[in-house]
Protein backbone atom coordinates (compact mmCIF):
# COMPACT_ATOMS: atom_id res chain seq x y z
CA UNK A 1 0.00 0.00 0.00
CA UNK A 2 1.44 3.86 -0.50
CA UNK A 3 1.94 5.96 1.41
CA UNK A 4 -0.98 8.29 0.14
CA UNK A 5 -3.43 5.53 1.41
CA UNK A 6 -3.15 6.53 5.08
CA UNK A 7 -3.92 10.11 5.98
CA UNK A 8 -1.00 11.65 7.17
CA UNK A 9 -2.32 13.28 10.55
CA UNK A 10 -3.91 10.11 11.67
CA UNK A 11 -2.19 7.29 10.00
CA UNK A 12 -5.77 5.81 9.43
CA UNK A 13 -6.05 4.20 6.04
CA UNK A 14 -8.11 7.00 3.81
CA UNK A 15 -9.41 7.35 0.27
CA UNK A 16 -10.92 10.73 1.23
CA UNK A 17 -9.69 13.69 2.11
CA UNK A 18 -7.54 16.77 0.66
CA UNK A 19 -4.16 15.60 -0.91
CA UNK A 20 -1.23 17.75 -0.28
CA UNK A 21 2.34 17.30 -1.78
CA UNK A 22 1.07 13.46 -2.80
CA UNK A 23 -0.30 13.18 1.09
CA UNK A 24 -3.85 12.63 2.29
CA UNK A 25 -5.47 14.76 5.15
CA UNK A 26 -8.54 12.71 6.01
CA UNK A 27 -11.54 14.43 6.47
CA UNK A 28 -11.96 13.91 10.15
CA UNK A 29 -8.83 15.44 10.30
CA UNK A 30 -9.62 18.51 8.25
CA UNK A 31 -12.37 19.06 10.19
CA UNK A 32 -10.12 18.97 13.31
CA UNK A 33 -7.48 21.28 11.71
CA UNK A 34 -9.76 24.15 10.62
CA UNK A 35 -11.45 24.30 13.99
CA UNK A 36 -8.12 23.84 16.66
CA UNK A 37 -7.62 27.19 18.33
CA UNK A 38 -4.29 28.14 18.47
CA UNK A 39 -4.68 28.26 22.25
CA UNK A 40 -5.94 24.23 22.01
CA UNK A 41 -3.00 21.40 23.04
CA UNK A 42 -2.76 19.83 20.14
CA UNK A 43 -2.56 22.99 17.96
CA UNK A 44 1.15 23.03 17.85
CA UNK A 45 1.36 19.25 16.87
CA UNK A 46 -0.93 20.11 14.00
CA UNK A 47 1.22 23.28 12.98
CA UNK A 48 4.50 20.88 13.26
CA UNK A 49 2.46 18.28 10.83
CA UNK A 50 1.81 20.70 8.24
CA UNK A 51 4.98 22.73 8.32
CA UNK A 52 6.57 19.07 7.51
CA UNK A 53 3.96 18.60 5.20
CA UNK A 54 4.69 21.93 2.89
CA UNK A 55 7.89 22.20 3.86
CA UNK A 56 9.88 18.94 4.23
CA UNK A 57 13.01 18.10 1.86
CA UNK A 58 11.64 14.62 1.15
CA UNK A 59 8.70 16.07 -0.51
CA UNK A 60 10.73 17.61 -3.33
CA UNK A 61 12.81 14.73 -4.16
Amino acid sequence: MASTDFCFICTKKQVNGIKINDRIICSNCEDRLVKTLPIDPQYDDYLHRIKTLLFDEINYN
